[in-house]
């Protein structure tokens, strides 16, 4: 489906495609038909914004904006003894 292969860890097309877009090698256009060739329906990408959301509070893992990021990066430096 891509023109690049993907496996665990890797930044794939959710980080690169708005990279290429912020560079201005995607146009809007393409960015449509990108999104309309998945097929999915609104109630889907609810459904799984939702099962993403729930999977992320089983695991602990919450959103951050950058300060609440930047200040937990600080506090484990700390904690680990490294300036």
């Amino acid at each position: 489906m891509l023109d690049f292969n993907f496996y665990h860890g890797v930044g794939n097309w959710g980080v690169w495609c708005w990279t290429l877009i912020g560079l201005g090698h995607i146009t809007k256009e393409i960015a449509e038909k990108t999104i309309l060739a998945y097929r999915n329906t609104d109630e889907m990408i609810q459904r799984t914004f939702k099962e993403i959301k729930h999977r992320n509070r089983m695991n602990e893992i919450r959103c951050m904006n950058y300060s609440e990021f930047m200040k937990f990066l600080m506090k484990q430096k700390e904690k680990n003894g490294r300036s």
